[in-house]
């Protein structure tokens, strides 16, 4: 029973890794998202 419990929690646990993961690749991409539309923003400044 012990040995059942330990191996569903390393599983939960490896889940949840992966959710966090997802999450900072997630917050990655809205970085990104924001420094392109920065630097959109710049070079129509540039520009006019």
């Amino acid at each position: 029973m012990t040995t059942k419990m330990s191996s569903m929690d390393r599983r939960s646990i490896i889940y949840v890794d992966i959710g966090h993961w997802t999450l900072d690749i997630g917050h990655w991409t809205l970085d990104i998202g924001h420094w392109t539309l920065d630097i959109g923003h710049w070079t129509l400044d540039i520009r006019h």
